[in-house]
């Protein structure tokens, strides 16, 4: 009698898919895929392991054993960091060891996930801390801020003063969170005890384009001097 065992040549061979979720998540919330990995080989693999390189080592997804042919499906999560942008990417991967030799098989999937922004645009004006007499030039002060969680872009500052739609304060670009300052001025009115002007402050959400707005209405003192003179003539 004699026995002997043959080695068989075989193909083994992961695949692995990410799907991002349907809808978009603001900055620092749970994004929550799907994924699959399938045994695209000839010969069953064991302890499959997906990890994502959002979410350091450790495993999203085990299985002890993946038959050729067969597919399993998962799912995962990570925060979205804050200032995160437009989209998200990150990077699966899967390992699984050959029986036959012990070798390790690998796959990847990386996705790119649109994230939702919440853009906002604040302008705000402080009246000078000395008020001026009317027809004095009005020298205010102004703040830009973008309160939302995207980077805007072309920032503009329209007023009412001296004539609607002057513009005061261009920027090119402003990061969630940032501000900008900015001065003006115009004549003050004659024969009034106060003037009252309107600024409009002007970007784009970068990511998609959308036009933000912000408006602020103030009403400055102005320093009045009034007096009378009583004249006689015989």
């Amino acid at each position: 009698t004699a026995t002997s065992t043959c080695l068989l040549l075989t193909a083994p061979a992961l695949e692995l898919t990410q799907v991002c979720p349907s809808t978009s998540v603001v900055p620092g919330a749970i994004l929550t895929y799907s994924g699959t990995v399938r045994n695209a080989g000839d010969i069953t693999l064991s302890n499959v392991l997906v990890v994502d390189n959002r979410t350091g080592a450790t495993a999203i997804f085990t299985l002890a054993s993946l038959p050729p042919g067969v597919s399993a499906n998962f799912t995962g999560s990570y925060v979205v960091p804050l200032n995160t942008g437009c989209a998200i990417l990150s990077t699966l991967t899967a390992n699984a060891t050959d029986p036959c030799d012990g070798a390790t098989v690998t796959a990847d999937a990386t996705a790119t996930c649109s994230v939702l922004t919440a853009p906002s645009l604040t302008v705000a004006r402080t009246c000078p801390p000395n008020p001026v007499e009317p027809g004095g030039v009005l020298v205010y002060g102004g703040i830009v801020r973008n309160t939302g969680n995207s980077t805007l872009t072309n920032i503009t500052v329209l007023s009412s003063q001296p004539i609607p739609n002057t513009t005061v304060f261009i920027l090119a670009s402003l990061a969630p969170g940032a501000s900008a300052s900015f001065n003006s001025s115009f004549n003050a009115p004659l024969d009034a005890c106060s003037v009252t002007s309107t600024l409009i402050v002007t970007g784009k959400d970068r990511c998609t384009g959308n036009t933000v707005t912000g408006t602020e209405t103030s009403t400055c003192p102005l320093v009045t001097t009034p007096q009378i003179t009583v004249t006689k003539a015989c």
